[in-house]
């Protein structure tokens, strides 16, 4: 069963029946964060929600589990000159009685001009001036990439579940660093990519969310 968000978060309650699974495999990823913006300039991208990957997870007969969905942090609002930093995500769980609440924590938002860029599940990349990246949770996400000031200013990637966000002007022409890659799990019936997360802006443009 895969249950998608929204714009806030989405509950929903399930009881296990008779002659269900007694065990069963869990993917858990909670919203991303949003991206910043700079002052005039890159903002960094967005952090990946936290992943979180369970199998074999014993469930009884008759109790109520409870799957909380986390949504996507808002992207900054920030307009020249102003800049701010992008809103983290919101966490996502899976809880029940007798079962030990699994808990993935969203993604941190992408800076502007502040330092550092927000922490979750995995971290937002830092902004055009130079800021440092957000980290992320052990065991669910990665840090993001740092931000570059001065010349070929860039925004930082978010961090991924699979791997880190891009260091901005990693290539040396100015460019945003990319984002971390997600993770690839089949528990939907085939190999796909969850949580991966946004790349930074260039000179004069705003992050991904």
């Amino acid at each position: 069963m895969t249950i998608p968000g929204g714009l806030i978060s989405t509950l929903l309650a399930a009881t296990a029946a008779a002659g269900a699974p007694t065990e069963i495999d869990l993917l858990i990823v909670a919203g991303g964060g949003g991206g910043g913006s700079g002052t005039g300039s890159a903002g960094g991208g967005g952090g990946a929600g936290g992943l979180i990957y369970e199998t074999n997870e014993a469930i009884s007969e008759g109790v109520t589990y409870t799957v909380t969905v986390g949504a996507g942090g808002a992207g900054s609002g920030g307009v020249y000159p102003a800049s701010s930093l992008g809103a983290n995500g919101t966490n996502s769980s899976f809880s029940g009685s007798g079962f030990t609440t699994l808990t993935a924590v969203g993604g941190g938002g992408g800076a502007g001009n502040e330092s550092p860029a927000g922490t979750g599940g995995s971290g937002g990349g830092g902004g055009c001036n130079g800021t440092t990246a957000g980290s992320g949770t052990s065991g669910q996400g990665n840090a993001g990439g740092t931000g570059k000031a001065g010349t070929n200013r860039s925004g930082g990637g978010g961090g991924g579940a699979g791997d880190a966000g891009q260091n901005a002007n990693a290539s040396g022409n100015g460019a945003g660093g990319d984002g971390g890659a997600g993770s690839s799990y089949d528990i939907s019936g085939s190999s796909t990519f969850y949580a991966g997360c946004g790349g930074g802006g260039d000179d004069n443009r705003e992050a991904n969310d």
